[in-house]
């Protein structure tokens, strides 16, 4: 029987490993055909445009047309060639300097995103005991941001305490924070210390604190004010020394005008107060949050270019809390396939797939919209705003990539590269236009 079980668990791994060198042989076969593909078709591409050049200057209309038909076939054609090579190359950060990832406290960033500012914010005022007041969308780090202050401060050996106000109801976030004493009510069958007791020496983070009644906030204020309290149903004073840190995703004034937090509590809470940027907003930063999110769930799972380049382009009206979200999902149906290793465009939820299939080539975009702007000073700027998910950098690369590669087909010749970069036929119509 021994023997029975020795022999049936042998060959279960020697085929479950002749399935995984299987899908790994399937992969670089994939690869192989699609990059062979790539290749013929650019080579195509290169002789029709010079064929177009050609026909241009004969001022053959019939033929030009002809080929620019077809350009614009073989144009879409490696467009989506290009996406399937990119969906199964795996994005390396190492690769790219710039994106170095940076890790404070277990805040992922990037030294050019936005986060950087409040990261170098939270130091400076980790060590204080002033209240802070964090102000973000769901899912941005509001807690994560709370926890690095006080890790970062002289009360990091003490305890840190999370309190949702949000989910609890007037009576039983009073009775959560500052305590209650035996019959106090109905169910009070014994004294409690809050929260607020529970914290003495270390912080408190007060989560969605803009959701609380105007009556509990002025309890709250004279927390913050004295440092005192009295536990529900009980007349003693007790004293607490406890950093507050507050947070909310809430707009502080409504659409009517009025206030959801009481002035003079506000300032008792905005000493310091940290905006946090959404996640659309941090474009550059979701490449090494990816990664790092990645390699959270699955030490040996990659991402491929693709999704990343698609992640760079969503919304993400969910934030860090989203992203995390998608990448567990494709996780789960990356590995549901024996030996892959690489999140695909296909393990993603079809509100983000879709992108990479109504997303044009963006070089083309790029290019287009810098003609529109005459190459001006600004024209940079302007395209990167108007091209939502590109940044300033980006662009530049794209722009730099296209010169080059005009540069190589145009065998070197500066003026016809000028020419087609501009998408002018003639260089006294460039000069004069473009002041070159």
């Amino acid at each position: 029987m021994l023997f029975v079980q020795i022999f049936l668990t042998i060959g279960l791994l020697i085929y479950k490993h002749q399935v995984i060198k299987e899908t790994v042989y399937k992969l670089e076969s994939e690869r192989s055909a699609i990059f062979k593909k790539l290749r013929e078709r650019e080579d195509k591409l290169i002789k029709l445009e010079k064929e177009l050049q050609n026909a241009e200057q004969k001022n053959a209309a019939e033929q030009t047309a002809y080929l620019r038909e077809e350009i614009n076939k073989y144009k879409e054609g490696l467009r989506l060639l290009s996406s399937e090579a990119a969906d199964i190359n795996v994005y390396n950060i190492s690769d790219k300097p710039k994106l170095k990832p940076l890790n404070f406290e277990n805040i992922i960033y990037t030294q050019s995103g936005p986060m950087n500012n409040v990261v170098e914010f939270v130091k400076k005022i980790a060590d204080n005991d002033s209240a802070v007041l964090i102000l973000g969308e769901s899912g941005t780090g509001k807690e994560l941001i709370a926890r690095a202050i006080h890790r970062s401060s002289k009360r990091k050996e003490k305890p840190f305490i999370a309190v949702k106000c949000g989910a609890l109801s007037e009576t039983l976030l009073e009775s959560e924070l500052f305590g209650h004493e035996k019959g106090a009510f109905t169910g009070a069958v014994k004294d409690k210390p809050g929260r607020f007791e529970l914290a003495d020496g270390g912080t408190i983070f007060l989560d969605e604190v803009a959701e609380t009644s105007e009556a509990f906030q002025v309890k709250l204020l004279r927390v913050l004010q004295e440092g005192e309290l009295e536990r529900v149903g009980g007349t003693e004073t007790i004293r607490v020394n406890v950093l507050v840190v507050a947070a909310t995703n809430q707009n502080l004034v409504s659409s009517s005008g009025s206030q959801k937090l009481r002035q003079d509590l506000y300032y008792r809470l905005g000493v310091f107060v940290i905006n946090l940027p959404p996640l659309r907003d941090r474009k550059v930063d979701i490449p090494v949050l990816a990664e790092y999110l990645v390699n959270m769930e699955d030490p040996k799972m990659k991402i491929s270019t693709n999704v990343v380049d698609v992640f760079s382009k969503y919304s993400w009206h969910g934030n860090i809390r989203e992203l995390h979200s998608v990448i567990k999902r494709a996780v789960i149906l990356a590995k549901s396939e024996e030996g892959r290793d690489i999140i695909r465009s296909r393990d993603l939820p079809e509100e983000i797939k879709s992108l990479i299939e109504n997303t044009g080539d963006i070089a083309d975009q790029i290019i287009e919209s810098l003609r529109n702007k005459k190459f001006s000073k600004s024209a940079i700027s302007e395209t990167a705003k108007e091209l939502e998910g590109l940044n300033r950098g980006t662009v530049s690369e794209y722009l730099r990539g296209y010169c080059f590669k005009t540069f190589v087909e145009q065998d070197m010749n500066i003026e016809s590269t000028i020419t087609t970069i501009a998408g002018i036929s003639e260089p006294d119509t460039i000069h004069q236009k473009y002041q070159i």
